[in-house]
């Protein structure tokens, strides 16, 4: 047996599939290329139909270690100071909290709001005025009666 190291490396190339036929369907080079579905994006507003979910915004700053390790400590330090019972609500688990505030269940959010976590939603701005004319409405019928 013959036991190789970097001063004294196989001669095998590996494969070679020089000579042969490719196998790559180059007819979808343009549905692959960036270039040309954003082009078609700005065309006609649509992202390609085989994509699975929504598009979504997110923070993908990139970060050195020394800095991801101050975000964490940020976060830890941030749960520290909040009071016990909602540390203990939590089992003492920053990522508990987390998990918990990016839940949008209706219960969940009920139960951040009595923890004084979140604030209540406001209603939309035009609801509030369809609401304050519905109930004109109703006040102008019954003084009418």
């Amino acid at each position: 047996m013959k036991f190789y190291t970097r001063f004294d490396p196989p001669q095998d190339k590996g494969l070679d599939m020089t000579g042969m036929e490719s196998m790559t369907r180059q007819s979808e080079a343009d549905s692959c290329d960036i270039n040309k579905i954003m082009e078609r994006f700005d065309r006609t507003g649509q992202l390609p139909i085989s994509l699975k979910a929504p598009p979504v915004y997110g923070d993908a700053r990139i970060v050195d270690f020394q800095t991801a390790k101050q975000i964490v400590i940020d976060a830890e330090k941030a749960f520290n100071e909040l009071p016990g019972k909602v540390r203990q609500y939590f089992g003492h688990d920053p990522e508990n909290m987390l998990k918990a505030i990016s839940d949008d269940s209706e219960e969940n959010q009920k139960k951040l709001l009595e923890l004084g976590l979140t604030v209540a939603r406001q209603e939309d701005p035009l609801q509030t005025l369809q609401r304050i004319a519905q109930n004109t409405e109703k006040v102008s019928e019954e003084a009418a009666k």
